[in-house]
């Protein structure tokens, strides 16, 4: 563990960044990079299921939501 600690990369805490006013009122629009229908699971779903949406469908990530 101690290598893994000496080699995984190092960055700066967040009270340790100097993000100046004009900074801080930057947006960036990440809409065109968003999936506009992207799949979900319940959260009561089995680990099965969500294991072969993973292998079936090539997911990289996947929302796991709150029953409605």
């Amino acid at each position: 563990m101690n290598m893994f600690r000496k080699e995984y990369p190092r960055y700066p805490s967040i009270g340790e960044l100097e993000i100046s006013d004009w900074e801080k009122t930057c947006t960036i629009d990440l809409r065109p990079f968003m999936n506009p229908s992207p799949y979900t699971l319940p959260h009561r779903a089995s680990l099965p299921r969500l294991f072969r949406l993973f292998r079936a469908l090539g997911l990289r990530h996947l929302p796991i939501v709150n029953d409605l």
